[in-house]
């Protein structure tokens, strides 16, 4: 048997759409309207052109009628069928053939609520007869023909809740005009909502990208400062915490050397008070007198070592203390050098973001408009 040879992929593909063409031609084959005298032959009916019909809730009230996957098949007198039935809530005819005369055999469900119509042929003049229905809150005219004068016809439909007029001839004065009228539905897309929304999305979008261009200089220009010294700001700290813990050992031992010089001065202080006690009890005694004076003297030596010892201790603490800070400023810079490098991505990472941002900004009001 000889097989077809394709030359490429593309001849392929077109080759299993067209037979798949030729299939759905097959199965698109009219099926004519057939009287039908019952709910149950109606039901059939439906089934036999590729519909179903099923209760919505367990209790079995209320009808969902599926005539989406019909089609072509599906013509305007099928919809004959659904005058049999009982509470028929939901209508689902999306993508069928009907037309503006189908509608015509809706106005007489009077139970219906919700209606399907999306990308169907029909026109302004069918929604005439979707007005009259009593109970009708959902209506989608999604990717129809319907421009502002037909959908001025709904206008009486006080139950409408919801409409979808997407992809269709409505405008936006067409949409104000029956929100005026109608000011319990939500009409979508409502395009004056829409493009004040993506107005505000805009300007957002256009602050975020300021507020990032100028976190990416600063971020920019730290790194350019920063990022080469790295080196040396290393070899900086190491040398700065050097200084500062080699001048807190120096405040360390001069603090210990005037706490020193501070006990002797209480010692000869002491021996000075013995001294003079007894050189007072014995005032002719020539050795307690010359004792005296030399515990005297020994107190003044004591105490001029001492205030020595306690500024030279003063000094060296101020001199650990500045060292203590000038470390600890080498070692915040040299840290921050460290983390410059990563800052710097982010920055560039939010940067992008921000213009991907304000892109989809200008695309969602380009839509909206």
């Amino acid at each position: 048997m000889l097989r077809p040879i394709f030359s490429s992929p593309g001849m392929l593909l077109a080759s299993m759409l067209a037979c798949l063409a030729l299939d759905l031609q097959a199965t698109a084959e009219e099926i004519p309207y057939r009287r039908a005298a019952s709910m149950a032959e109606a039901v059939e009916r439906i089934e036999e052109l590729g519909g179903t019909v099923r209760y919505l809730a367990a209790e079995q009230e209320w009808l969902e009628v599926d005539l989406q996957f019909a089609g072509a098949k599906l013509r305007d007198e099928h919809l004959k069928y659904l005058q049999l039935l009982e509470n028929v809530d939901t209508l689902r005819l999306k993508q069928s053939s009907i037309t503006d005369r189908g509608l015509s055999r809706l106005k007489k469900i009077t139970t219906l609520r919700r209606l399907f119509l999306d990308q169907t042929a029909i026109t302004d003049n069918g929604l005439k007869y979707l007005a009259a229905l009593p109970r009708l809150e959902y209506l989608s005219l999604y990717g129809t023909s319907v421009s502002d004068q037909g959908l001025q016809q709904l206008a009486t439909l006080t139950t409408l809740r919801q409409l979808f007029v997407g992809k269709s001839g409505v405008t936006e004065e067409g949409v104000a005009t029956l929100q005026a009228a109608l000011t319990d539905v939500r009409i979508l897309p409502d395009r004056g909502a829409d493009r004040e929304r993506a107005e505000a999305f805009l300007a957002t979008a256009r602050t975020l990208l300021t507020d990032a261009e100028q976190q990416l200089a600063t971020a920019e220009k730290e790194f350019n400062d920063l990022n080469p010294r790295k080196d040396e700001l290393k070899k900086d700290q190491e040398a700065t915490k050097k200084s500062s813990d080699e001048a807190k050992v120096n405040a360390d031992k001069l603090k210990k050397q005037s706490d020193e010089a501070a006990q002797r001065v209480e010692e000869a202080q002491k021996q000075a008070q013995l001294a003079a006690q007894q050189a007072s009890d014995k005032p002719g005694d020539e050795q307690l007198q010359l004792t005296l004076k030399e515990k005297l003297a020994d107190q003044a030596a004591a105490e001029k070592s001492a205030l020595e010892a306690a500024a030279a201790a003063d000094q060296a603490k101020q001199q650990a203390e500045a060292a203590k800070a000038k470390a600890d400023a080498a070692n915040s810079l040299s840290t921050r050098v460290a983390k410059v490098a990563e800052i710097h991505g982010q920055a560039q990472k939010v940067l992008a973001g921000a213009k991907l941002r304000l892109q989809y900004a200008e695309r969602e009001l380009q839509q909206a408009n």
